[in-house]
């Protein structure tokens, strides 16, 4: 190990840590993706955003684009068995540079504007807002 720490490093983390996700990796799929995951476990309060029910879809990119094609900018996503592939559609308020900001964190990122409630099965998800033209 003392040669080669980083090698180890990586190997100790993933082994035993496997929910570890890589900032940079992160931030290179939610660019491709064009969503990204703000809160994992919870739902923003009446404050924050109030939901709009779609109901069940497909998958999580399902979800994102129900929520796009309503002019939303934010969506809830069950990923749980017993109600895997609900959706809420959701209107927030931030702009391109809070999520900019928050692209590259792992930390905890405020809900906009109100506060998270717990929801074990549901995690919140803000889409990426189109550069206005200038």
């Amino acid at each position: 190990m003392k040669f080669n720490q980083e090698a180890f490093a990586n190997k100790l983390v993933s082994k035993f840590c496997p929910d570890a996700i890589s900032p940079s990796d992160a931030k290179d799929n939610n660019e491709v993706k064009q969503y990204m995951m703000i809160k994992e476990g919870g739902m923003p309060n009446p404050v924050c955003a109030r939901p709009g029910e779609v109901g069940k879809v497909a998958s999580v990119e399902a979800c994102a684009e129900a929520a796009r094609s309503r002019g939303k900018n934010a969506f809830n996503y069950c990923s749980k068995e017993m109600m895997k592939g609900m959706c809420m559609v959701e209107g927030m308020q931030f702009d391109r540079a809070w999520y900019v900001k928050y692209s590259s964190t792992v930390a905890d990122i405020p809900c906009p504007g109100g506060d998270w409630i717990k929801n074990p099965y549901f995690d919140t998800y803000a889409v990426e807002p189109i550069p206005s033209e200038a």
